[in-house]
This record gives structure tokens, sequence and C-alpha cells, in this order.
């Protein structure tokens, strides 16, 4: 028997471990896709942090007499979109600063945002 071709039933098996293998790969790109996207996401909120916080500093600088966000207790909102993501943050202040301060408030910025799917 002379065999000088490859039969139809290896190329079957051969194409089904090449597409087993191709969407295993797919998966771990797409994985690593959302991974890069939501790390980016943070980076940008913290970079944004010092951005969201310069209202906080003009409210020093202002007259302390006034209503502004350092009052204490008081709650404040500030949004930004970047890049088709909206980052909010959430300024809480209030409460003692440890190491015994006087007149000094803590101010508490929880910045939040919702990850994008990436696209294929």
């Amino acid at each position: 028997m002379d065999k000088r071709g490859v039969s139809l039933l290896e190329i079957l098996v051969s194409t089904v471990l090449l597409a087993m293998l191709v969407t295993g790969l797919m998966n771990v790109v797409i994985s690593g896709k959302r991974w890069l996207i939501h790390n980016r996401s943070r980076a940008t909120a913290s970079q944004l942090g010092k951005t969201f916080l310069a209202p906080l500093y003009m409210d020093v600088v202002a007259n302390p007499v006034d209503p502004n966000c350092l009052n204490l207790g008081s709650n404040c909102l500030s949004a930004s979109t970047i890049g088709g993501v909206t980052y909010s943050a959430n300024y809480v202040t209030g409460g003692a600063v440890p190491g015994g301060f006087t007149g000094v408030r803590k101010a508490v910025v929880n910045i939040s945002w919702t990850d994008i799917e990436p696209r294929n």
C-alpha cells in the first residue's frame, strides 16, 4: 500500500485541534485586554484624584466662614469623563486626624467608575 497524501480524517483532527488552540488563545487575549482597560482606569482615577482635590484646596484658601466642601460632615460630588469612562468623586469631610492635630479636618475622597467592555 502506497501512502502519498494526507487522509480526510487527519485533516479533520488537525482542524479541530487548531480550533481548540485558537479558542484558548482568544480567551487569553480578551481577558488580558479587560485587565489592561481596568488598570488603565485605575491609573486614570488616581491621577484624577489630584484634580478632584483641587476644589478642596481652594476651600482651604477661601474664607473659612463661607460654606464649602470642607465644612464638618459635608458631602460633595464631582464628576469627569475621559475616554468614554465617567469617573465620579465623592468627598466626605469630618472625623479626627491621627496625631492629635487640632483645627484640622480629614477629607476622604472615593473615586468610582464603570469599566467599559473591550472591543474585539
